[in-house]
């Protein structure tokens, strides 16, 4: 992705220093107008891969997101029914040992 984001931010800069350079050349073999609309088609392209890019970045954190939020609830419920199940078994243990205490009397 920041290869993709990286040539967009190159193709603008390369855009607006071609206007520079005709800015101070009079004389250009391009007539303005030409050149003006071939740099708005290179800026616009480039900055719609930029968009692109961005929005597929949001996209991807907005699913790592809920992934680790899946996970963590998932991790949570796992502490949950362990600690029932390790007091389902301490009460057994003490029932179990209570009933023992009680025979040997």
């Amino acid at each position: 992705a920041g290869g993709t984001e990286e040539a967009a931010a190159l193709t603008i800069q390369r855009v607006q220093r071609g206007r520079r350079v005709r800015a101070r050349l009079p004389l250009h073999r391009d007539t303005p107008s030409a050149a003006a609309a071939a740099d708005a088609a290179r800026e616009e392209e480039a900055a719609c891969n930029l968009q692109r890019v961005w929005r597929g970045s949001m996209a991807r954190t907005a699913v790592r997101i809920r992934r680790d939020e899946e996970t963590m609830a998932a991790l949570n419920i796992q502490r949950v029914w362990r600690g029932m199940q390790e007091r389902r078994q301490t009460t057994q243990w003490l029932g179990d040992l209570r009933r023992q205490q009680r025979h040997e009397r």
